[in-house]
């Protein structure tokens, strides 16, 4: 169980953002060893072994996250994986998504319907069908309402379509 925002700051206090910096780059971590300080520019020693310490750390987390893009577009790795929901995994999504009235489902929870359509917060409808449903869990997406809104912004529900 987790603690609330409220919870948490009652009894820790509040979180202290630890961000120092961000970088898309090695040249803008290479850059930032230059950029003016309090007392003007300058390059020391200390400076030269953090910059070195960044660089390494930014290789080491780029080469990650590239590989795991990589594993995620081949089926590989997964954000939510539907195989240990075995045969029920439509049954099982649908519910998770209170879309069995919309699909009709019946008693074994199977859609009866293809495809429903559904209005968002915005007012805007989308036709979604239970593909859409079961990729959009596989992307993590936790309602029919961020399924539609995510699948009208990107035009695809399919990993290896929007990495």
């Amino acid at each position: 169980m987790y603690l609330s925002k409220e919870k948490y700051e009652e009894i820790y206090g509040q979180a202290e953002d630890t961000v120092t910096g961000e970088y898309s780059s090695v040249s803008d971590i290479e850059a930032s060893a230059y950029e003016e300080k309090d007392v003007g520019v300058y390059d020391s020693y200390g400076d030269n072994l953090v910059v070195e310490m960044r660089i390494k750390a930014y290789k080491r987390l780029k080469s990650r996250i590239q590989a795991l893009e990589r594993k995620l577009k081949e089926g590989n790795a997964h954000i939510c994986n539907t195989e240990p929901l075995g045969k029920d995994a439509e049954a099982l999504i649908l519910a998770y998504l209170y879309a069995e009235k919309a699909f009709e489902c019946n008693k074994n929870g199977k859609a009866t319907k293809k495809s429903t359509e559904f209005t968002l917060s915005d007012g805007k409808k989308i036709e979604l069908t239970v593909d859409d449903l079961i990729d959009g869990f596989r992307l993590g997406l936790q309602s029919t309402e961020e399924t539609g809104c995510f699948l009208m912004k990107h035009g695809s529900l399919k990993i290896k379509d929007i990495i």
